[in-house]
């Protein structure tokens, strides 16, 4: 027999293990956004073709030009780079925002399922009525079942409600 206090302490169970899963999906995220950051940034067109650039001047022996140039490629190489890691911060804002809210949900989610249940153990409870009702019950394994699933029609036998064997009795006129 579930008590209410067995119930809340199966539900604070259940947050606390949603809680890990959120832990090691925001640490999953974080791992991410540092193998992004240290990825080679991809040289744009331009870059590439002022490198290019550069080494036909050296090898023209036009040392100044290319020192130059070398400057100017160092340059924007840095810029490019600072624009890259400023695209995935911004990106791996997005994404960690829409983990939080998607997390957010599922808590409040599990807090009303947790609620529900405590509520019908109440319920059951002050009517004098078996707690083996519960839906958060060990036999079930601890799964929280959406409140649709509490009433459902029909028998463990036919889960049409008896529609499919009345189908099978009536006549068929062919």
């Amino acid at each position: 027999m579930q008590t209410l206090a067995e119930l809340q302490k199966a539900g604070a169970g259940a947050e606390e293990a949603l809680r890990a899963v959120h832990r090691q999906e925001q640490q999953a995220l974080e791992d991410a956004l540092g193998e992004r950051l240290r990825a080679e940034v991809r040289p744009s067109t331009h870059l590439r073709s002022l490198k290019i650039e550069q080494r036909s001047l050296t090898r023209a022996k036009k040392f100044a030009e290319a020192m130059e140039l070398m400057k100017m490629t160092e340059g924007l190489a840095r810029e490019e780079a600072e624009e890259h890691r400023e695209r995935v911060r911004r990106a791996h804002m997005s994404d960690l925002q829409q983990l939080f809210d998607r997390q957010a949900e599922e808590r409040l989610v599990l807090q009303q399922k947790v609620q529900v249940e405590e509520e019908e153990a109440r319920r059951r409870m002050a009517q004098g009525t078996s707690p083996r009702g519960f839906i958060h019950s060990p036999a079930r394994g601890g799964v929280f079942t959406e409140p649709s699933e509490h009433g459902r029609e029909g028998s463990r036998r036919g889960g049409a409600g008896g529609k499919a064997s009345a189908r099978a009795k009536a006549p068929s006129g062919g």
